[in-house]
């Protein structure tokens, strides 16, 4: 049983999830049981999975933007070349061994090319039913798939925040091929899709 939502607690500025959004990941929260939530990109959704009253932890890099929460883990962000973006992104590589190995980004905006959070000293010990990938900036974001793989239960789901900016869906369903699109949101400037995937 999840707590009630006063949707005016939260503040939808284009930046982090919209109104819509929120209220969908409530029912489907509600509906599947879901208790264990990582969050790549934190703000207003990381306070609705906080008043939810469920289990989270939160991924993000810029302090000042972040939730205030002790589950909100604040990271660097690392660089590949693309050749190693490549691997990662067709699951030959694990990014989450060579993470520690990575140059840090020397500047952080909204294009940055082929960087990820360094999830090198990250210790996660739950395996989580739901995904939300909404960071960091730039077309990076995909090699969230590779490394949530270990981090995930048989059956899962992921809300794709911005799905139509970089290739996101193709990358998605490259590492995780048994997925079925549960509601895929069109609105200009609000673009997300959440999938239901099976990993056996």
């Amino acid at each position: 049983m999840v707590n009630s939502i006063n949707y005016d607690n939260y503040q939808y500025t284009g930046w982090g999830l919209s109104l819509k959004a929120i209220k969908c990941l409530e029912s489907l929260v509600s509906q599947n049981n879901i208790s264990n939530v990582l969050e790549f990109g934190s703000g207003q959704s990381t306070l609705f999975f906080n008043d939810l009253g469920i289990n989270f932890t939160s991924i993000d890099n810029d302090v000042n933007f972040a939730a205030k929460h002790d589950n909100v883990k604040i990271k660097k962000i690392k660089q590949t070349d693309d050749k190693t973006f490549n691997q990662i992104i067709n699951n030959e590589v694990k990014f989450k061994d060579i993470s520690s190995e990575l140059p840090v980004v020397p500047k952080i905006d909204t294009r940055m090319k082929n960087c990820f959070y360094d999830v090198s000293d990250l210790n996660l010990n739950n395996k989580f039913d739901l995904i939300i990938i909404d960071g960091p900036h730039g077309n990076g974001r995909s090699i969230a798939y590779n490394y949530i793989q270990d981090y995930v239960q048989d059956t899962f789901f992921i809300l794709i925040d911005d799905y139509n900016h970089y290739p996101f869906i193709d990358h998605f369903k490259l590492i995780f091929p048994n997925n079925e699109l549960l509601h895929s949101n069109t609105e200009k400037g609000d673009n997300w899709s959440i999938y239901k995937v099976l990993t056996k």
